[in-house]
């Protein structure tokens, strides 16, 4: 890995580093030149490497943004009217393009064990054109006469790959040699024209002639949904608009086009975002001055529950062990306390939350589906914290699963093939169940919620009984039924 890589892997993570590798090869011809358009146009954020990945299947955003800062300085081109298969025969090469996997696999026979393309791992055609280009003196050219490599020496040249992304346009010349060579997915710096003057335009007429494509694509509109971009050019990724104003990662906020970094850049924040979407307001909690205030000045019913409690003493923020949610906690002077929990992205959850958060004598949050006096629990996780205890006896969900028969907890063992209260607990609707001798319980997942099962006892005796938890809860048994097996 190179300089640059490294450089890009440490500051954006691995996925941006991957993807790089395999879009900008050309612009790794030149050393420093990559990570310095890198941090000029993208700020890092968590998500960077899988929007990066996931966009870039549908549209060329993140590859024209990083392109159009690349400036290869006066660069003379060439027109074409000739295909690019006539091109390649005066250049001494015979052109192939390939439609089906087992075309490709064809060119395999070609390169030495572990310098095989990556392409032969298959699944290429889905984002690319690919063509092979093979010399006419390919015969007469052995890998042992050559112990030093150089990507371009007549070996590395002698088979080349030409592929073309399908959705950014991005062409990548590929070196026999592989990875026995530096940057081999750019051969001739990805130049066409360095192969035979006039190759570039062949290729680009010839693909938009025959798959009607207009191969180069313009920016689309729906890609900027997640990311906007400052004055200065950077782009940021942002996850709450309101009439021009972009809330973004790490407590950047754009101001139509203004840049302003006034509660960011702490590794232990001290301001924490909160959107309240009910009416499009950002809530910012401010650690050290102990206050909170919305971004805009104007106060709205949240900020009022906040405010009109009393004097603040601490704010501070945890997250949930048993989900990717966060808890703020306000502390007043008088030892109350308000918790307003929010999303990954930081948005309020208590409009639509149907979950409660709780504090064990761990001292950590965890959210639960139900409390019922000194018990909690998540249906979700198989979590109990009782007397603020936290019981991790039944997180095996290949194994257990908890539910409620009216008020009680119940657990079902399904390796054992049991089904008992929380702590010796009975009722009817138990004692109905565990009337007979079991043989297996079979819990289906219904799409009712969290907790909700299809569940089927199955007896000794051939009978059987089945019924459904709605939201971890079952309001009634049903009669046992079936007929004796015979």
């Amino acid at each position: 890995m190179n300089n640059d890589l490294k450089w890009i892997k440490k500051k954006y993570g691995e996925k941006v580093m991957h993807f790089c590798r395999e879009k900008f090869s050309m612009i790794l011809e030149y050393p420093g030149l990559l990570p310095q358009i890198l941090a000029k146009t993208f700020a890092p954020n968590r998500f960077l490497g899988d929007d990066m990945v996931e966009i870039s299947q549908k549209h060329s955003f993140f590859v024209k943004a990083i392109m159009s800062q690349f400036n290869q300085g006066e660069k003379k081109t060439y027109q074409s009217y000739e295909n690019p298969f006539d091109l390649m025969h005066k250049a001494g090469y015979t052109l192939y393009e390939c439609h089906s996997e087992g075309e490709i696999q064809a060119f395999r026979k070609f390169y030495a064990p572990n310098e095989e393309l990556c392409t032969f791992k298959g699944g290429r055609l889905n984002r690319c054109f690919v063509f092979f280009a093979v010399r006419d003196d390919v015969a007469q050219i052995r890998r042992e006469d050559y112990s030093m490599p150089e990507r371009e020496d007549s070996y590395g040249t002698s088979v080349i790959g030409i592929q073309f992304d399908r959705i950014t346009g991005c062409v990548s010349i590929k070196s026999r040699y592989n990875h026995s060579v530096t940057n081999p997915d750019a051969t001739f710096r990805n130049d066409l024209d360095a192969i035979i003057p006039g190759l570039r335009c062949s290729f680009e007429n010839y693909i938009r002639d025959k798959y009607n494509d207009e191969f180069v694509l313009t920016d689309d509109d729906e890609v900027t949904i997640l990311y906007t971009r400052e004055n200065g050019g950077k782009y940021y990724r942002f996850y709450h608009y309101v009439d021009g104003v972009y809330f973004c990662e790490d407590n950047i906020i754009i101001d139509h086009g203004k840049l302003i970094t006034d509660y960011s850049g702490e590794k232990k924040p001290e301001y924490i975002f909160c959107i309240d979407n009910l009416d499009d307001t950002c809530l910012i909690f401010d650690v050290k001055a102990k206050r909170v205030f919305t971004y805009d000045g104007k106060e709205n019913d949240l900020t009022n529950k906040i405010n009109n409690k009393g004097p603040i003493r601490r704010i501070s923020i945890h997250p949930v062990v048993n989900s990717f949610n966060k808890i703020i906690v306000v502390k007043y002077e008088d030892g109350s306390e308000y918790k307003i929990p929010i999303d990954s992205n930081w948005y309020y959850l208590d409009r639509n939350n149907k979950c409660e958060h709780v504090i064990a004598n761990d001292g950590k949050y965890y959210e639960v589906d139900r409390i019922n006096g000194n018990l909690q629990y998540s249906f979700g996780y198989n979590i109990i914290i009782d007397n603020g205890e936290v019981i991790l006896d039944y997180a095996k969900r290949f194994r257990y699963r908890i539910i409620e028969f009216g008020d009680d907890l119940v657990i079902i063992d399904k390796k054992d093939n049991q089904i008992y209260g929380y702590n010796g607990v009975s009722n009817a609707m138990l004692e109905k169940i565990n009337s007979k001798e079991i043989q297996k319980i079979i819990v289906q997942t219904e799409l009712l919620g969290v907790g909700s099962y299809k569940i089927i006892i199955e007896y000794t005796d051939g009978q059987k009984i089945s019924f459904t938890s709605v939201n971890g809860r079952v309001s009634e048994i049903p009669e046992i039924e079936g007929e004796k097996s015979r």
